[in-house]
């Protein structure tokens, strides 16, 4: 499986803007972060894992539409989800859930550049 493309939000709270994108080198997941900073700060990570985990995480389910998410953590958050074989994970101590839920359902029907 090849590297793909970068798949940006079509959405970002008002004040907040793309700081760096970067691929992680030698990742078997060809995972990518992106962090965003401004009125808010957070990390989206997306990979392509070669398998898919199961298992139980803490935390509580997020009807995210298109998919459910699962919100972890308290004072730092991660709302992670799966859609069409990419693995993404938002994190942030300060964007509120509402507003991770709009980043995460702005990346429906975006594709890798």
């Amino acid at each position: 499986m090849g590297p793909f493309g970068i798949i940006t939000p079509s959405y970002a709270p008002d004040g907040v803007a793309i700081k760096e994108s970067l691929e992680i080198p030698n990742s078997d997941n060809h995972a990518v972060l992106i962090r965003y900073s401004g009125t808010y700060t957070y990390t989206l990570m997306e990979s392509r894992p070669k398998d898919v985990e199961v298992g139980v995480i803490w935390g509580h389910g997020i009807d995210l539409g298109f998919t459910l998410g699962q919100l972890t953590g308290d004072e730092q958050k991660s709302l992670t989800w799966m859609y069409e074989g990419v693995k993404y994970r938002l994190t942030s101590s300060d964007l509120p859930q509402n507003e991770m839920v709009k980043v995460a359902q702005s990346l429906v029907d975006q594709s890798g550049k």
